[in-house]
């Protein structure tokens, strides 16, 4: 679309307007505004998003058609999962995350995948294979998808030249000449998009390494949390299996922290044979 094409289609911004929240998910409100002012398409947006983490979780147990009532999809985010409802809703179809090099939930690449309502649960759910989103029961089958949208994941790591990952490792160099050709891809001169900067793209630390550290607290959630990946991707019969089993146990230790969070014990939790 040409630079004349969007600003017969959409309202010019006189200024270019930049919103700062505290929790990240709060910017999905001004993101609505903008389209409802028709400053932004109501469908089809690209997300620049620079982040630490995705962000691209999705609340579970939340009905997929929330998304079609703002105020109860707002109430029910958080920050590491407002970012696919509102592609499940169409606002975004194409997501480019530029990340530190000590970001690994998901590997540089493009990935092409579909986001749906799942037929059975009614939960949103998508097709990409990538880790991130089996460890969390978030896969589902193309076949098991209704009113699927595709959907663009282009992952890019930044700041290479900036860290050593470990005090053997070399300075490692950016090609910015590529990561610029990417970003023109998704990003064309006087089309509409959004640049999303979270701080912690340039300092972040996991607080469960510090949080009761004599007591050994990241070890023993690492433990609990626990996932192994299907070996063979490509089998999608295995990583169904998978996913329903990593399901189950996220769902159990949802309980069990629900049952210690509300007074209860671990020897009075109900269900303990597969606990221990």
């Amino acid at each position: 679309m040409s630079r004349e094409r969007a600003q017969d289609k959409f309202k010019i911004y006189k200024e270019l307007p930049v919103f700062v929240v505290e929790n990240h998910n709060e910017v999905l409100p001004f993101i609505y505004r903008a389209m409802g002012s028709k400053h932004l398409p109501l469908e089809g947006n690209t997300l620049v998003h620079l982040d630490s983490h995705p962000d691209m979780l999705i609340p579970r147990g939340m009905p997929a058609d929330t998304v079609w009532n703002q105020y109860d999809l707002f109430s029910q985010l958080s920050i590491e999962n407002w970012i696919m409802p509102a592609a499940y809703a169409g606002h975004f179809s194409k997501l480019v995350w530029i990340k530190p090099p000590w970001a690994h939930q998901i590997p540089d690449g493009q990935y092409n995948f579909s986001i749906g309502k799942n037929k059975s649960n009614s939960e949103i759910r998508v097709t990409c294979l990538e880790a991130y989103f089996l460890a969390e029961g978030l896969y589902s089958h193309e076949a098991e998808l209704e009113s699927a949208r595709q959907v663009t994941l282009h992952v890019i790591t930044m700041g290479r030249s900036e860290v050593k990952l470990s005090p053997d490792s070399e300075h490692q160099e950016d090609d910015f000449t590529a990561i610029k050709e990417i970003i023109e891809k998704y990003v064309s001169a006087g089309e509409p998009y959004i640049l999303d900067v979270d701080l912690d793209f340039f300092s972040t630390r996991n607080p469960f390494k510090t949080l009761y550290e004599n007591a050994g607290l990241h070890e023993r959630l690492k433990e609990l949390y626990k996932f192994q990946p299907p070996a063979d991707r490509t089998d999608l019969k295995s990583v169904a299996e998978c996913v329903s089993v990593r399901e189950k146990q996220l769902n159990e230790l949802h309980a069990i922290f629900s049952h210690l969070q509300s007074g209860g014990t671990v020897d009075t939790y109900p269900d303990q044979s597969s606990s221990r």
